[in-house]
C-alpha cells in the first residue's frame, strides 16, 4: 500500500464482523486486539488505488471491505 494502509489488520476486523454477524464486532476486534479506534484516522488513509486487490492472492474486494468497516465506525461513534 502506498499510503501504509493496515490491509492484514482492517481484514481481520472485516472477518470478525462476517463470523458474529454484527458491524460491532469488527469495531470491537480493532479497538481491543488492534488498539485501532474507531475515530482513529487509519480507517480513513485508503485512497482506493486498488493495489491492494491487484496484489491479494485471494482476490478479496478490499476497499469495499474498509468502506464497510468505516461505516460501522461512524456509527459507533454517533
Amino acid at each position: 500500500c502506498p499510503v501504509n494502509v493496515l490491509v492484514p489488520k482492517l481484514m481481520d476486523a472485516y472477518n470478525h464482523t462476517i463470523l458474529r454477524g454484527k458491524d460491532q464486532a469488527g469495531i470491537d476486534r480493532l479497538q481491543w486486539h488492534w488498539g485501532i479506534t474507531p475515530a482513529d484516522p487509519v480507517l480513513h488513509e485508503c485512497t482506493e488505488c486498488g493495489i491492494c486487490e491487484e496484489a491479494c492472492t485471494q482476490k478479496l474486494p478490499i476497499r469495499n471491505r474498509i468502506k464497510e468497516l468505516q461505516k460501522a465506525a461512524a456509527k459507533s461513534c454517533s
